[in-house]
Protein backbone atom coordinates (compact mmCIF):
# COMPACT_ATOMS: atom_id res chain seq x y z
CA UNK A 1 0.00 0.00 0.00
CA UNK A 2 1.35 3.40 -0.97
CA UNK A 3 1.69 5.83 1.91
CA UNK A 4 0.69 9.48 1.60
CA UNK A 5 4.31 10.53 2.04
CA UNK A 6 5.32 8.21 -0.81
CA UNK A 7 2.55 9.59 -3.01
CA UNK A 8 3.59 13.17 -2.28
CA UNK A 9 7.21 12.34 -3.15
CA UNK A 10 6.13 10.66 -6.38
CA UNK A 11 4.11 13.72 -7.40
CA UNK A 12 7.03 16.03 -6.60
CA UNK A 13 10.00 13.98 -7.82
CA UNK A 14 8.54 11.18 -9.94
CA UNK A 15 9.83 8.09 -8.12
CA UNK A 16 8.22 5.57 -5.76
CA UNK A 17 10.36 3.35 -3.56
CA UNK A 18 7.73 0.67 -2.97
CA UNK A 19 9.50 -1.27 -0.21
CA UNK A 20 8.48 -4.49 -2.00
CA UNK A 21 11.40 -6.93 -2.25
CA UNK A 22 12.79 -7.21 -5.77
CA UNK A 23 12.01 -10.28 -7.86
CA UNK A 24 14.42 -12.84 -9.29
CA UNK A 25 15.82 -11.78 -12.68
CA UNK A 26 17.66 -15.02 -13.50
CA UNK A 27 15.33 -16.13 -16.32
CA UNK A 28 15.42 -12.66 -17.87
CA UNK A 29 19.21 -12.50 -17.69
CA UNK A 30 19.80 -16.01 -19.04
CA UNK A 31 17.33 -15.48 -21.91
CA UNK A 32 18.96 -12.23 -22.95
CA UNK A 33 22.45 -13.72 -22.67
CA UNK A 34 21.44 -16.55 -25.02
CA UNK A 35 20.18 -14.04 -27.56
CA UNK A 36 23.29 -11.86 -27.30
CA UNK A 37 25.53 -14.89 -27.82
CA UNK A 38 24.04 -15.53 -31.26
CA UNK A 39 25.76 -14.35 -34.43
CA UNK A 40 25.19 -10.73 -35.42
CA UNK A 41 23.44 -11.65 -38.67
CA UNK A 42 20.79 -13.55 -36.71
CA UNK A 43 20.32 -10.77 -34.16
CA UNK A 44 19.87 -8.15 -36.86
CA UNK A 45 16.95 -10.05 -38.36
CA UNK A 46 15.12 -8.77 -35.26
CA UNK A 47 16.01 -5.08 -35.61
CA UNK A 48 13.15 -2.69 -34.89
CA UNK A 49 13.06 -1.76 -38.57
CA UNK A 50 12.57 -5.43 -39.48
CA UNK A 51 9.81 -6.12 -36.95
CA UNK A 52 8.24 -2.71 -37.67
CA UNK A 53 5.91 -2.87 -34.69
CA UNK A 54 5.85 -0.35 -31.83
CA UNK A 55 9.30 -0.33 -30.17
CA UNK A 56 9.79 -4.09 -30.40
CA UNK A 57 13.14 -5.43 -31.50
CA UNK A 58 16.90 -5.33 -31.17
CA UNK A 59 19.13 -2.25 -30.92
CA UNK A 60 22.92 -2.27 -30.78
CA UNK A 61 25.69 -0.01 -29.50
CA UNK A 62 26.38 2.65 -32.16
CA UNK A 63 23.11 2.21 -34.06
CA UNK A 64 21.89 5.46 -35.63
CA UNK A 65 18.21 4.63 -36.15
CA UNK A 66 17.13 2.97 -32.89
CA UNK A 67 13.85 4.20 -31.44
CA UNK A 68 14.84 3.60 -27.83
CA UNK A 69 18.53 4.47 -27.48
CA UNK A 70 21.00 7.01 -28.81
CA UNK A 71 23.96 6.15 -31.02
CA UNK A 72 26.34 7.14 -28.19
CA UNK A 73 24.59 5.00 -25.57
CA UNK A 74 26.89 2.15 -24.57
CA UNK A 75 24.15 -0.44 -24.43
CA UNK A 76 22.51 -3.26 -26.36
CA UNK A 77 18.75 -3.55 -25.92
CA UNK A 78 15.84 -5.73 -26.86
CA UNK A 79 12.25 -4.57 -26.47
CA UNK A 80 9.35 -7.03 -26.22
CA UNK A 81 5.76 -5.80 -26.00
CA UNK A 82 2.54 -7.68 -25.43
CA UNK A 83 1.25 -6.18 -28.70
CA UNK A 84 3.52 -8.42 -30.79
CA UNK A 85 2.99 -12.11 -31.50
CA UNK A 86 5.27 -13.98 -29.03
CA UNK A 87 5.99 -16.79 -31.51
CA UNK A 88 7.61 -14.23 -33.82
CA UNK A 89 10.08 -13.14 -31.16
CA UNK A 90 13.49 -14.87 -30.93
CA UNK A 91 13.17 -18.33 -29.40
CA UNK A 92 15.83 -17.39 -26.86
CA UNK A 93 13.22 -15.15 -25.21
CA UNK A 94 10.40 -17.71 -25.06
CA UNK A 95 11.20 -18.80 -21.46
CA UNK A 96 11.21 -15.13 -20.45
CA UNK A 97 7.89 -14.46 -22.18
CA UNK A 98 6.33 -17.35 -20.30
CA UNK A 99 7.81 -16.31 -16.95
CA UNK A 100 6.82 -12.66 -17.23
CA UNK A 101 3.05 -13.26 -17.36
CA UNK A 102 2.83 -13.32 -13.56
CA UNK A 103 5.33 -10.46 -13.26
CA UNK A 104 3.24 -8.20 -15.48
CA UNK A 105 0.15 -9.04 -13.43
CA UNK A 106 1.97 -7.95 -10.26
CA UNK A 107 3.29 -4.81 -11.93
CA UNK A 108 -0.18 -3.87 -13.19
CA UNK A 109 -1.62 -4.11 -9.68
CA UNK A 110 1.08 -1.75 -8.40
CA UNK A 111 0.43 0.70 -11.21
CA UNK A 112 -3.32 0.67 -10.64
CA UNK A 113 -2.81 1.33 -6.94
CA UNK A 114 -0.66 4.35 -7.76
CA UNK A 115 -2.98 5.66 -10.48
CA UNK A 116 -6.04 5.32 -8.23
CA UNK A 117 -4.35 7.65 -5.76
CA UNK A 118 -3.32 10.15 -8.44
CA UNK A 119 -6.65 10.22 -10.29
CA UNK A 120 -9.27 7.43 -10.06
CA UNK A 121 -10.36 8.16 -13.63
CA UNK A 122 -7.03 6.81 -14.85
CA UNK A 123 -8.02 3.31 -13.70
CA UNK A 124 -10.37 2.58 -16.61
CA UNK A 125 -7.92 4.16 -19.05
CA UNK A 126 -5.22 1.83 -17.77
CA UNK A 127 -7.46 -1.24 -17.96
CA UNK A 128 -8.75 -0.56 -21.47
CA UNK A 129 -5.97 1.20 -23.35
CA UNK A 130 -2.63 0.32 -21.76
CA UNK A 131 -0.32 -2.62 -22.37
CA UNK A 132 3.26 -3.36 -21.37
CA UNK A 133 6.65 -3.66 -22.96
CA UNK A 134 9.89 -4.93 -21.49
CA UNK A 135 13.18 -3.19 -22.18
CA UNK A 136 16.08 -5.60 -21.69
CA UNK A 137 19.39 -3.74 -21.44
CA UNK A 138 22.96 -5.03 -21.59
CA UNK A 139 25.82 -2.68 -20.78
CA UNK A 140 29.07 -4.35 -21.91
CA UNK A 141 32.35 -3.84 -20.04
CA UNK A 142 34.20 -0.86 -21.52
CA UNK A 143 36.76 1.82 -20.75
CA UNK A 144 35.13 4.53 -22.87
CA UNK A 145 34.41 7.99 -21.55
CA UNK A 146 30.91 9.36 -21.19
CA UNK A 147 27.58 8.09 -19.96
CA UNK A 148 26.46 4.54 -20.46
CA UNK A 149 22.94 5.84 -21.09
CA UNK A 150 22.23 9.50 -21.84
CA UNK A 151 19.58 11.42 -19.90
CA UNK A 152 15.96 11.05 -21.02
CA UNK A 153 12.39 10.59 -19.80
CA UNK A 154 10.62 7.34 -20.66
CA UNK A 155 7.78 6.91 -23.15
CA UNK A 156 5.71 5.16 -20.49
CA UNK A 157 2.82 6.04 -18.27
CA UNK A 158 4.80 4.40 -15.46
CA UNK A 159 8.13 2.57 -15.59
CA UNK A 160 8.68 -0.30 -13.16
CA UNK A 161 11.99 -1.94 -12.21
CA UNK A 162 10.85 -5.20 -10.58
CA UNK A 163 14.37 -6.57 -10.10
CA UNK A 164 15.92 -3.72 -8.16
CA UNK A 165 18.51 -1.26 -9.46
CA UNK A 166 22.27 -0.72 -9.58
CA UNK A 167 24.45 2.10 -8.31
CA UNK A 168 25.01 3.76 -11.68
CA UNK A 169 21.39 4.86 -12.16
CA UNK A 170 20.83 8.58 -11.56
CA UNK A 171 17.70 10.73 -11.68
CA UNK A 172 17.11 14.46 -11.85
CA UNK A 173 15.58 16.27 -8.90
CA UNK A 174 13.04 19.09 -9.47
CA UNK A 175 15.65 21.81 -8.89
CA UNK A 176 17.98 20.28 -11.50
CA UNK A 177 20.51 18.38 -9.38
CA UNK A 178 21.24 14.71 -10.03
CA UNK A 179 20.84 12.01 -7.40
CA UNK A 180 22.25 8.49 -7.44
CA UNK A 181 19.67 5.90 -6.51
CA UNK A 182 22.23 3.45 -5.13
CA UNK A 183 21.99 -0.31 -5.32
CA UNK A 184 18.55 -1.33 -4.12
CA UNK A 185 16.77 -4.65 -3.74
CA UNK A 186 13.23 -3.30 -3.89
CA UNK A 187 10.74 -2.67 -6.68
CA UNK A 188 11.02 0.90 -8.00
CA UNK A 189 8.42 2.84 -10.01
CA UNK A 190 8.81 6.16 -11.73
CA UNK A 191 6.81 8.56 -13.86
CA UNK A 192 6.93 8.54 -17.65
CA UNK A 193 6.15 11.10 -20.32
CA UNK A 194 2.60 9.82 -20.88
CA UNK A 195 1.78 10.44 -17.22
CA UNK A 196 3.15 13.96 -17.60
CA UNK A 197 0.93 14.55 -20.63
CA UNK A 198 -2.14 13.26 -18.79
CA UNK A 199 -1.67 14.66 -15.28
CA UNK A 200 1.11 17.25 -15.30
CA UNK A 201 3.29 15.08 -13.02
CA UNK A 202 6.69 15.58 -14.59
CA UNK A 203 8.36 12.56 -16.19
CA UNK A 204 11.48 11.45 -14.34
CA UNK A 205 14.60 12.38 -16.28
CA UNK A 206 17.30 9.76 -15.72
CA UNK A 207 20.63 8.44 -16.98
CA UNK A 208 23.20 5.71 -16.34
CA UNK A 209 26.67 6.86 -15.34
CA UNK A 210 29.83 4.90 -15.96
CA UNK A 211 31.23 3.20 -12.89
CA UNK A 212 34.80 2.71 -11.80
CA UNK A 213 35.49 -0.74 -13.19
CA UNK A 214 32.97 -0.62 -16.06
CA UNK A 215 31.87 -4.22 -15.46
CA UNK A 216 29.07 -5.56 -17.60
CA UNK A 217 25.57 -5.13 -16.22
CA UNK A 218 22.04 -6.14 -17.13
CA UNK A 219 18.86 -4.27 -16.29
CA UNK A 220 15.20 -4.87 -17.08
CA UNK A 221 12.36 -2.36 -16.94
CA UNK A 222 8.66 -2.65 -17.73
CA UNK A 223 6.89 0.25 -19.41
CA UNK A 224 3.13 0.78 -19.44
CA UNK A 225 2.38 2.26 -22.86
CA UNK A 226 -0.70 2.85 -25.04
CA UNK A 227 -1.96 -0.01 -27.13
CA UNK A 228 -1.85 0.59 -30.90
CA UNK A 229 -4.65 2.61 -32.52
CA UNK A 230 -5.98 4.08 -29.29
CA UNK A 231 -7.42 7.57 -28.81
CA UNK A 232 -5.74 9.18 -25.82
CA UNK A 233 -7.48 11.87 -23.81
CA UNK A 234 -4.65 14.12 -22.64
CA UNK A 235 -4.98 17.18 -20.45
CA UNK A 236 -5.64 19.58 -23.33
CA UNK A 237 -6.30 17.43 -26.42
CA UNK A 238 -7.09 14.01 -27.83
CA UNK A 239 -4.51 12.22 -29.96
CA UNK A 240 -3.86 8.69 -31.20
CA UNK A 241 -1.24 6.33 -29.79
CA UNK A 242 0.81 6.75 -32.94
CA UNK A 243 0.79 10.56 -32.70
CA UNK A 244 1.82 10.26 -29.06
CA UNK A 245 4.80 8.04 -29.92
CA UNK A 246 5.86 10.47 -32.67
CA UNK A 247 5.59 13.38 -30.26
CA UNK A 248 7.67 11.54 -27.67
CA UNK A 249 10.40 10.74 -30.19
CA UNK A 250 10.46 14.39 -31.28
CA UNK A 251 11.81 15.25 -27.81
CA UNK A 252 15.16 13.92 -29.02
CA UNK A 253 15.34 15.69 -32.40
Amino acid sequence: MILQSQLDYFKEVGIWYTGIPSLDASIHTSSFKRFLSREEEYKRTFLQSKLNYAFDGYSFFGQEDSLNQGADDKVFTYVLSDFFEPSKQPQEFWPLLKAQVDIIDQIAELEKELLDKINPQLHSFFENQIGHMLSANYYPPNNLNGLRLTSHPDVSLITVFPFGMDEQFQFEMPEGSWQTIGKTDEVICFSGYLLECMTGIKALNHKVEKDGDQDERFSFAYFSIPRPNQKLDLEKEKITSEVYFTRYLSLFD
